[in-house]
C-alpha cells in the first residue's frame, strides 16, 4: 500500500509541482516497491527510497532531488548529490530491508529550471571499484 502522509510530502526536498509529479509516477510502482518519502536514515533523509518488495528481482532506489539556480554547475550538484547519499548513509534503511549493496542504486535528480540533470551510480561493495 502506498500512504504519504502530509507530513511526508510536507518535509520532501522538492519543489511544490516537481514533488508532486514525482511522487504521482512513484504511486503507480507501489505493487512491486514499497516507496518511502523522506524517511530517516543513519545520518539524516533521503528524498525517496525504492525497496523492492521482492529484494530478488529488482533494485532498490536511493533518490535525492537538488534544485539550482541558473549560475550554479549542475554537474557539480548531482556529484555533490551522490556524495550526501554515501556520506549520510542512507543505505541503512535499504540494508535494514534485506537488499544487498549491489542492488541498490544512487540517483541525483538535479533540477535547474527547465533543465534536468541526472546521476546514476551503482554502490560498490566491498573489495569492487
Amino acid at each position: 500500500m502506498f500512504i504519504l502522509n502530509w507530513d511526508q510530502f510536507r518535509n520532501l526536498n522538492l519543489r511544490s509541482a516537481n514533488g508532486e509529479f514525482i511522487l504521482g509516477l512513484l504511486a503507480n510502482l507501489r505493487n512491486i516497491y514499497e516507496i518511502r518519502s523522506n524517511p530517516e536514515t543513519w545520518y539524516g533523509r533521503a528524498d525517496i527510497l525504492m525497496i523492492p518488495r521482492k529484494s530478488h528481482n529488482y533494485f532498490a532506489y536511493i533518490i535525492e532531488f537538488k534544485t539550482t539556480d541558473t549560475k550554479t554547475d549542475t554537474e557539480k550538484t548531482a556529484q555533490d548529490a551522490i556524495e550526501q547519499i554515501q556520506e549520510k548513509e542512507y543505505i541503512s534503511a535499504i540494508l535494514n530491508a534485506g537488499i544487498k549493496p549491489d542492488k541498490i542504486i544512487k540517483l541525483a535528480i538535479i533540477l535547474q529550471g527547465k533543465k534536468v540533470v541526472v546521476e546514476i551510480e551503482k554502490f560498490n561493495t566491498p573489495g569492487t571499484v
